[in-house]
Order: structure tokens, then sequence, then C-alpha cells
């Protein structure tokens, strides 16, 4: 894997502009965490604050005094930040981190890998890194961020820059790389019984905004009596996602952030996405969701938007009525 590789005074920068990947290698520094807030200060007292380690707004102290708990020689950074609650920025801006780190990982076996012991996404971080071959648990540090005036101290410190482009179809290049260089092997045999053709990936358990479709239980209902298994993507791990997804034939789901597992679809695949008919929808998908999906069969089977004045765009509440189902399943 070719990177280009450019110095400047407190860190190596190490990109890639085929997975739009920006990984700097700062020497001699301090990853500190003061009740929530994380940066990084070099040995020579400069503080580095990247976006990816900030909460949104929320600068910390910088000169308080801190406590080394912990002193490695590699460490790489992989703590969530603001955008983590939402699985489809994950995707976007830090998954491209198992690119670099797989490698690295292979140079360096005792490298620690740093996450927030209370991470939203912290399942879906340890899933991914067990993909890389060899990997020990043992190389997870789960550092509670919550504590006051702590750091960890490094000769090297590795942190992924995450890049926020959905242009460059990010997803589906990750995809690739599971396949191409960890050997992630996504086909499951016919005559495997775990083999699901229809799936219908649900929300029922969702709870992360207020987009609800107030008939939901109807809707699925429906849906699974007419031969789609219902699964919940918050239950599997990034294995298992690869697995159901690639393997079914026919998916159905509600537009969210959970479309971007659809990164992991077969070529054959035919989706059919429930959604409001709307403007700012239809800017959601474009944005978000159109070009990990580009060249895929998809059909849109549209509800109407239930008016509230207190909840603005893509994330208000709707209804769908079950007859629009009728000329699709």
């Amino acid at each position: 894997m070719n990177f280009n590789i450019r110095n400047t005074e407190d860190t190596t920068i190490f990109s890639n502009d085929y997975y739009n990947l920006n990984i700097h290698k700062i020497p001699n520094c301090f990853f500190i965490v003061n009740n929530g807030k994380r940066f990084i200060k070099t040995n020579n007292n400069n503080v580095i604050m990247p976006r990816i380690l900030l909460q949104e707004g929320n600068k910390p102290d910088t000169n308080t005094p801190f406590k080394i708990i912990d002193s490695f020689e590699n460490i790489f950074i992989w703590t969530d930040h603001y955008g983590d609650k939402n699985i489809c920025h994950w995707f976007h801006e830090q998954l491209n981190g198992i690119i670099f780190l797989s490698q690295l990982y292979k140079f360096f076996p005792d490298i620690k890998i740093i996450i927030n012991k209370n991470a939203p996404l912290k399942k879906n971080i340890k899933d991914v890194l067990f993909l890389i071959p060899n990997f020990k648990e043992e190389s997870i540090y789960e550092l509670d961020i919550s504590n006051n005036c702590i750091a960890i101290q490094s000769k090297n410190m590795y942190l992924n820059f995450g890049s926020f482009n959905y242009n460059l179809n990010i997803p589906v290049k990750i995809f690739k790389f599971f396949v191409d260089e960890l050997n992630i092997n996504p086909q499951i045999d016919d005559n495997d019984n775990q083999k699901e053709e229809y799936i219908y990936i649900s929300r029922r358990k969702t709870n992360t905004n207020s987009r609800k479709l107030n008939n939901i239980d109807e809707i699925s209902d429906y849906i699974i009596k007419n031969k789609y298994k219902e699964v919940f993507m918050e239950d599997m791990s990034i294995k298992e996602k690869i697995l159901t997804i690639y393997n079914s034939k026919n998916i159905i789901m509600e537009i969210g952030a959970g479309c971007i597992n659809l990164c992991f679809c077969n070529p054959s695949v035919n989706i059919i996405l429930l959604t409001q008919k709307t403007n700012e929808m239809t800017l959601f998908y474009n944005t978000m969701f159109k070009p990990v999906l580009q060249g895929k069969n998809i059909n849109f089977i549209y509800g109407k938007r239930i008016e509230n004045e207190n909840i603005k765009g893509v994330n208000t509440p709707w209804h769908l009525d079950i007859n629009n189902l009728k000329n699709y399943i």
C-alpha cells in the first residue's frame, strides 16, 4: 500500500488519496483527557487539538497540569468524538483508520489501540479490530476519558485524521479492503442454513432520533409475513453484517444512518427503501447514501411526514400506508 509522506514540526503525515486517508505520526507526546475533553501535547509543549478528538465546540483547557498514568512506545488513538453516535459518520470519518492500523500491527505487534471506554460505538470499534489477522485483545487499551487531567505518554503516537467526503464512496472501498487485504470471505455457501435471501433490516429497536415510523409494528409484521426475516444491525458484529447483507438478494429497510451498512451488498441485490417523500429526505439520500448504492437496483416506497412544528428536516415522524407496500411485496 502506497502512502505519500510529508513532515511538519510536530508530525509526520502519511496520506493515501485512494482511501481519502490521512494518518499522523506524532513523536514524543502525551494524549491527555480531562472530563471528556481530549488533546495532544508534544514534548516541546505544542498543543494539537484535531477535530476528530474534540466534542463539537468544546475545547479543553490545555494549561492544567496532568498526571501520566501509562507509557508506551507505540499507540494508535481510536477514541470517539461527537460524530460517533451515528454509524454513518463513523463509517466515513473513522473506519478508514483500520486500513493503516492493519499495516502498523504487522510492524508493531505490541502497539496499543486507545479507545474510549464508554464510546457509544465501542462494539463496532472492537469488531473491526478483530478483523486484523492475529489481533490480540490485550492490544486494546480502554481509557475512561471522563477522568480528570490524566495522560498516556508515547514515543510514537498514530492518529487517524478521518475525512468526510461522500463522493469518494469510502465505505465501499473499505469493504473491498476487508475482502482483498484482510481476507474476509463474504460468500456463504448456498447450502448453509444461515443464508437468508430475504431480509428486513428493522428499526424497531432504534431510538436515536425523532424520525419515527408511527405504524412500524404494522409495517414490520406485514413484511415478515411475506417471507422476509427481520434482522437488527445493532445486534450484529461487523463480520455478521457483511455475511448477512452480502448474501441477501432482497433487502427492505427504512432510510436512516443504518443504510450505510448497504455498502456490503453484492451487485445483484434488490433493495426497497421506505422513506418520507420530502425535499429534505431526497437531499439526505443523495448526500449520504447514493454514492454507496450507485448501480444497485433500488425501489422507493414513500410515506407522508407527520407535521410537527418542533421537529424539522429529515428527522420528522412519518406514516406509511400499508397499501403502498402491496405493489412490491
